[in-house]
């Protein structure tokens, strides 16, 4: 015997059914109705659904004799198939003259359209009738139905309830609102009732119990919470007096964006007296890691602003949110707009330590409040010059344009410390290096003495050098011109020895002494391999020249070509040999790595000799 589903004639699968009945034993079926009404109640299968309600539907005797109770469950199956069998059964059974309210309450929630339309029609018919059965009046304001929920707001609207009757209806619906699941529907259905009933019954609704609210405000729905905040707003109990754990439930607890915000709304409206005792609470909202705390609190702030001692209460801490690692992405952010516009008057205490250590920060908000602060806070006088030239190296261009106006007004307190004010020449932004080259161009030849010119050779960065190295031939000073070779030589970089070298004649030459003096440089120069060929070619030339004035110039020379003929290349080693033979003519007793062969002299007798040689091999 086969197991299996078959579709007899034409039917294909997912066509509506039939009309006639298909199930085996029809008759068994009709001796035993209540069976087929057992299962309308119980089953969650659509195609018992579909049989049941037809094999019903044809035991008229049996469905006229069913109870409103019967019926209304059937309206209220969420199949289309049982709740037409339902409306049809309650259209037969319904008296417009007693209407029977379970009944029209059913058939206004039931999910057959036609259903819900006839039982509005019912109810336009005589408004004030329906108006007073308060279990309708739920039903539709919390119906699953969204055409039926709007339906109540507008009946709720059009007709007048007793105070009585308006908090019977309250309780009742808030007892549904407590047993809705945590589900998107249940969710829809709390929030646009609880919208009606806040429409509908605005003053009685102000003077609902604490307890209620309680239970309203733990509710895990948002639409719960939301109806519980609104009604807090509007109550009649004073905010101040309200219990701080409802206001903390709402407002810190709840995991609802919206919610939280009505909360702190709620926590907003306490006097100012009120909110200027709890600076912690505000300080927690305006740091708060959800961007709804912080957004719903910052009106409340800026109330407050206007208080001086609220000032200088919550900057000090907000200042140490800002220096401190960001815990949560915009607090700093909002902190900063806090500080920049709604408390921008309480700014004026922050004094010089602060406002550096803003500027030092490694955070981008705190760096730019400290450059707001430089200009507003901190008098010029008070900065050293030191201080000025690094906050030129400043990644906020405000700032760094701070520290150019202090240079470009404080030229005596530059010229009273050039060593620290040619500090912003190595600065790391260009912007900065540009504005120091134009502003020190314009000092004259007594703002600068040799120190600060070769401390302006001495930087790492090639533009400052050359920079440097203008300075030194525009404001070259005669009387100091050893100083300047002295110092120049001691440069590692290669520009600056080769620059160094436009100064051995006239300030070197002749002087054993500073040659001595002298001898790291010419090691340098000499040292290096395949670079500064310029800078070599003229200190051998220089060495070669002074070696040949003295024989302890000449002894001097010959030890630095000693020790640098092992090392250096081909051609260095050529210059350097023949530096060597030329000491060696001069002065013969000079110790030196070389012997010197003269050629043997060609006479006739050497070539005669020479060709009997080749002759024999």
């Amino acid at each position: 015997v086969t197991r299996t589903w078959r579709c007899k004639g034409r039917y294909e699968p997912g066509q509506p059914g039939p009309d006639a009945r298909e199930e085996s034993y029809p008759k068994l079926w009709d001796q035993m109705p209540v069976g087929l009404l057992h299962l309308l109640s119980e089953s969650a299968c659509k195609p018992v659904h579909e049989f049941a309600a037809r094999a019903l539907r044809a035991n008229q005797a049996f469905c006229d004799e069913l109870d409103v109770d019967a019926i209304v469950m059937l309206l209220g199956r969420p199949y289309e198939v049982t709740a037409r069998l339902g409306y049809d059964l309650a259209l037969a059974r319904y008296d417009a003259s007693n209407p029977d309210f379970e009944l029209v309450a059913a058939l206004a929630s039931c999910p057959v359209e036609e259903a819900r339309r006839t039982a509005r029609g019912w109810i336009d018919a005589d408004r004030t009738r329906f108006a007073g059965a308060r279990d309708l009046m739920v039903g539709l304001v919390l119906s699953p139905w969204a055409d039926t929920r709007a339906y109540a707001r507008t009946l709720l609207a059009s007709v007048t309830i007793a105070s009585g009757a308006a908090l019977d209806i309250i309780s009742r619906a808030i007892a549904v609102m407590l047993g809705f699941g945590d589900d998107p529907a249940s969710e829809v259905r709390a929030r646009e009732g609880g919208e009606t009933l806040l429409r509908a019954f605005p003053r009685p609704l102000r003077g609902l119990g604490l307890d209620v609210l309680h239970d309203l405000v733990h509710h895990p729905l948002a639409g719960v919470q939301t109806f519980a905040a609104d009604v807090l707003l509007a109550h009649d109990i004073r905010p101040e007096d309200l219990p701080e754990a409802l206001i903390v439930a709402l407002a810190v607890e709840s995991r609802h964006a919206n919610v939280r915000s009505l909360g702190v709304r709620l926590f907003g409206s306490l006097p100012d007296t009120a909110l200027l005792t709890r600076i912690n609470l505000l300080l927690a909202f305006a740091t708060s890691a959800l961007a709804d705390q912080r957004g719903a609190i910052r009106p409340v702030l800026q109330r407050l602003a206007a208080y001086r001692s609220f000032g200088d209460a919550v900057v000090p801490p907000l200042l140490v949110v800002l220096l401190s690692k960001e815990e949560h992405e915009g607090v700093h952010s909002f902190v900063l707009n806090l500080l920049k516009h709604d408390l921008a008057d309480s700014l004026g205490a922050v004094n010089k330590d602060v406002v550096l250590r803003l500027l030092r920060s490694k955070h981008a908000p705190a760096q730019e409040l400290g450059g707001i602060l430089l200009g507003r806070n901190v008098d010029p006088a008070s900065l050293e010059v030191a201080e000025v030239a690094r906050l030129a190296s400043h990644e906020i261009l405000s700032v760094r344009e701070a520290s150019w106006k202090f240079y470009r007004e404080n030229k005596p307190r530059l010229l009273a410390d050039m060593s620290a004010a040619i500090k912003i020449l190595d600065a790391s932004w260009d912007d900065s290096r540009r504005f120091a080259f134009e502003l020190f161009r314009g000092f004259s030849e007594h703002d600068f003495t040799p120190d600060v010119l070769v401390a302006v050779c001495d930087s790492v960065r090639a533009d400052v050098q050359a920079f440097g190295r203008e300075l030194v031939t525009r404001f070259f000073q005669e009387g100091h011109g050893h100083e300047y070779l002295l110092r120049l030589s001691e440069h590692p970089s290669a520009d600056v020895q080769l620059f160094a070298t436009n100064y051995l004649e006239a300030y070197a030459a002749g002087s054993l002494e500073r040659l001595r003096a002298l001898e790291p440089y010419f090691l340098g120069v000499l040292s290096r391999v395949n670079r500064g060929r310029v800078a070599k070619a003229r200190v051998f030339a220089f060495l070669k020249a002074e070696s040949e004035k003295s024989p302890e110039a000449a002894q001097l020379v010959a030890t630095l070509m000693t020790r640098q003929s092992l090392t250096m290349a081909i051609g260095d080693k050529a210059a350097s040999i023949e530096s060597m033979v030329g000491v060696a003519r001069l002065f013969p007793d000079t110790p030196l790595p070389i012997a010197i062969k003269e050629p043997p002299l060609w006479t006739r007798e050497l070539r005669r000799q020479r060709k009997e040689v080749r002759g024999g091999v």
